[in-house]
């Protein structure tokens, strides 16, 4: 099999796919066409932002398109920064004390959320609102740092939230 790569203007313009194609391989082997397509976006409404990526594997032979397999990746994404830092609720996180002795980086924070250090009435019943940034000034102005929450308990205003922090100075103190 000759794998090829081929621009994304004519394969559409030949298969009518979406424009939003990224990527895409073509396999010829014994007179047997196998297209691959790698589709992907995001679907937003309100808060509600989700990433998909759709593999599409069809293949054509002298009779026309045999099969279409279509195969589909999910996964959350932030949802649009507001425009001039106008985020409805924020906080510092800073932390206490000596960290650490030398750099950490990439290194996952514990962050522990209570009803005395969080309104819990400002965020979704799961915290999938929650973001977290890396900058000192404007939200906009940092990038997205990864985190997962390991407990959400909205009635109980208790969440247990591990975020990965690119770098911890060594010696520092808030």
């Amino acid at each position: 099999a000759i794998d090829q790569q081929v621009s994304a203007e004519n394969f559409v313009k030949t298969l009518g796919v979406p424009q939003m194609i990224q990527h895409f391989y073509m396999t010829f082997a014994k007179q047997v066409l196998s297209i691959k397509t790698k589709h992907s976006g995001q679907l937003a409404q309100d808060e509600v932002c989700i990433a998909y990526e759709r593999w599409n594997t069809r293949g054509l032979n002298a009779t026309g398109l045999d099969a279409i397999v279509a195969h589909y990746n999910f996964d959350t994404c932030a949802t649009p920064t507001p425009s001039g830092c106008a985020w409805d609720f924020k906080m510092k996180l800073t932390f206490s004390g000596n960290v650490a002795v030398a750099n950490l980086d990439d290194f996952p924070v514990l962050v522990h959320l209570t009803g005395a250090n969080f309104d819990f009435t400002h965020a979704q019943n799961n915290g999938e609102d929650i973001r977290f940034m890396d900058s000192d000034t404007c939200p906009t102005d940092g990038t997205p740092l990864k985190h997962e929450i390991e407990k959400w308990d909205k009635a109980g205003t208790d969440a247990i939230i591990w975020v990965k922090v690119p770098r911890i100075d060594g010696g520092s103190v808030a």
